[in-house]
């Protein structure tokens, strides 16, 4: 029921974070280089899987030897049919009656985009080290 309107002004929204993540957390950095490597591909669980098919195929089209998705928990059909992009889906945990990611955690609060620079060493908390 989106009018195409709505639809391109929350994809501009979505283009826009992305960006705004991709600058902030790499910085002046190039990619990797994975042609010819094994790349696992690691997310925190997979409800319809689109974000992952979307990081799958642009990791694919980059020439990976080997492309494995690894996530603890997802339905079982979206693991079948992410199967069909990646070389491998390894997971955990596929419960037949499956609602949302979170319910599967104790704690599942957004990771804020200080401990995501933290963890990569790029943070407040590993410069003072």
């Amino acid at each position: 029921g989106l009018r195409r309107a709505d639809v391109e002004g929350l994809a501009e929204r979505a283009r826009a974070e992305l960006d705004r993540q991709v600058a902030r957390y790499r910085g002046d950095r190039e990619l990797p280089e994975i042609a010819g490597k094994d790349v696992v591909l690691v997310d925190d669980g997979l409800a319809t899987g689109v974000t992952a098919e979307a990081a799958l195929r642009a990791l694919r089209c980059r020439g990976p030897r080997r492309l494995v998705l690894a996530v603890p928990v997802c339905p079982p059909e979206t693991a079948s049919r992410l199967r069909a992009i990646a070389h491998d889906v390894v997971c955990l945990h596929r419960p037949a009656v499956f609602f949302a990611v979170g319910e599967w955690y104790r704690d599942f609060t957004q990771t804020t985009d200080e401990e995501v620079l933290d963890l990569l060493g790029r943070g407040p908390a590993r410069a003072s080290r």
